[in-house]
C-alpha cells in the first residue's frame, strides 16, 4: 500500500489541476467576470492544500512504519 501511496503523491496531476484553475481565474478576470474568477482561484488553493494533506499522510504512514 505504500509503494501505491508513494507512486500516487508523486504524480502531477494535483499541480497541473491548479494551474488549470489559475488559468480559467486569469481568463474570467480578462473577461471581467470577477465572481467566476474567485470561484477558480478557491478551487486552485483547495486542490493544493488537498494535496499537500495527502502527501504528509503518505510522509508520516512512511515514516511510522506503516504495514503494506
Amino acid at each position: 500500500m505504500l509503494a501505491f501511496h508513494a507512486r500516487v503523491a508523486s504524480h502531477p496531476a494535483g499541480g497541473i489541476r491548479a494551474a488549470g484553475g489559475s488559468v480559467a481565474a486569469a481568463v474570467c478576470l480578462s473577461y471581467g467576470g470577477y465572481g467566476w474568477a474567485a470561484f477558480f482561484l478557491v478551487l486552485a488553493v483547495l486542490n493544493l492544500a488537498g494535496g499537500y494533506w495527502y502527501l504528509t499522510i503518505a510522509r508520516s504512514a512512511r515514516a511510522s512504519g506503516a504495514p503494506r
